[in-house]
């Protein structure tokens, strides 16, 4: 059986992350057990990464 895989290019995300944070202001911070914790929407970030993607990657 063969199937395609996707390109995944994933060395970036750490800068998109911050971006998000300093330029949104849309992220909690918090304790998960005993972990630290960034608390976010998805739907937020999802709709912020594509047009950080496609300004900062060409897409």
């Amino acid at each position: 059986m063969e199937f395609e895989d996707i390109e995944f290019e994933s060395n970036d995300f750490n800068a998109l992350g911050e971006a998000f944070e300093r330029e949104t202001g849309l992220v909690r911070k918090g304790k998960v057990s005993n972990a630290d914790a960034k608390l976010m929407s998805v739907r937020e970030l999802v709709d912020y990464a594509v047009k950080w993607m496609e300004l900062n990657r060409g897409v």
